[in-house]
C-alpha cells in the first residue's frame, strides 16, 4: 500500500512526530497533517519527491530547516498557527512550483 498511496489525512491525531518510514510513501502527493502535535519536520519529508500539497498547520513547529528545499514538485505548504521562530535562510529557495505558503500566526 506504501508504494500505491497518494494522499494521506492524519489531522488531529495528537501525533507528536511522524515515522521515519515516511520514505516509503514515494507516490505521496497530498499530506494533511494539521493539528497534531509536531515540533519538528522530519528530514524524511525530503524523500517526498511527489508531493504537491503539504499541511501542517496548527502544529508546534518551531524552525524550518533547509531540506525543504527537496521538495520541489511542492505546489502549496501551510505552515499557519505554529510556533516557528528560525526559518533556515534558503528553505523555500529551491521551490520552484510553490504557488501557495501559508505561515500566518507564527
Amino acid at each position: 500500500m506504501a508504494h500505491t498511496l497518494v494522499e494521506l489525512r492524519i489531522a488531529g491525531n495528537l501525533l507528536r512526530e511522524l515515522p521515519r518510514s515516511f520514505c516509503d510513501l514515494v507516490n505521496l502527493e497530498i499530506l494533511d497533517a494539521k493539528r497534531n502535535k509536531l515540533t519538528v519536520l522530519p528530514a524524511e519529508f525530503g524523500c517526498l519527491q511527489k508531493l504537491l500539497k503539504l499541511d501542517l498547520e496548527e502544529n508546534q513547529i518551531a524552525k524550518v530547516e533547509n531540506f525543504m528545499q527537496t521538495l520541489q514538485t511542492l505546489t502549496h505548504l501551510n505552515l499557519a498557527k505554529n510556533k516557528i521562530a528560525h526559518i533556515d535562510e534558503d528553505a523555500f529557495s529551491m521551490l520552484k512550483n510553490l504557488v501557495e505558503l501559508d505561515l500566518h500566526q507564527n
